[in-house]
């Protein structure tokens, strides 16, 4: 890669680590289907078949939307010569997720389950987004100890 370049081997950890949390995220949404249907217990049927439908690619959403910020906190500090550090990218990526953590957190113990949607949300994408984003917050936080793991 060029010196200037906006995509650099540093920036692949970033675009690796949200490739890993949307993994998750669908392999828990896949795992907990059948429970988030058992939970949902049927209130709203055509809502419980389009989260069960498409809830999957939430993950991928999710993902997404993480690289983007990440990318764009990532350039701006390059700009400022402060990605030289090793444990940069691990610690941006540790903010972002503990972000959804909380996010999740908040969806499944502190949210009213007043509306079918908001059952919906809960069931199908706040417990897969609570399980993923806290397996990504211990890979983040563990290749922080891995030499040069940021890189």
């Amino acid at each position: 890669m060029e010196e200037g370049s906006c995509f650099t081997e540093k920036s692949a950890y970033l675009l690796v680590i949200c490739a890993v949390f949307a993994a998750i995220f669908a392999l828990m949404f896949l795992l907990g289907k059948s429970d988030a249907i058992t939970d949902f217990a049927g209130a709203h049927q055509s809502m419980e078949i389009i989260f069960s439908k498409y809830g999957l690619f939430a993950g991928v959403i999710f993902g997404i939307l993480t690289l983007i910020v990440l990318l764009i906190v990532h350039s701006i500090l390059s700009l400022f010569k402060l990605t030289n550090a090793p444990i940069t990218n691990p610690i941006l990526c540790i903010l972002a997720f503990a972000g959804w953590f909380g996010f999740a957190i908040q969806l499944v113990y502190f949210e009213p389950h007043f509306t079918n949607i908001a059952n919906a949300i809960i069931f199908f994408l706040g417990k897969p987004l609570l399980y993923s984003s806290a397996i990504t917050l211990l890979l983040a936080g563990g290749s922080l100890f891995i030499k040069g793991g940021g890189k």
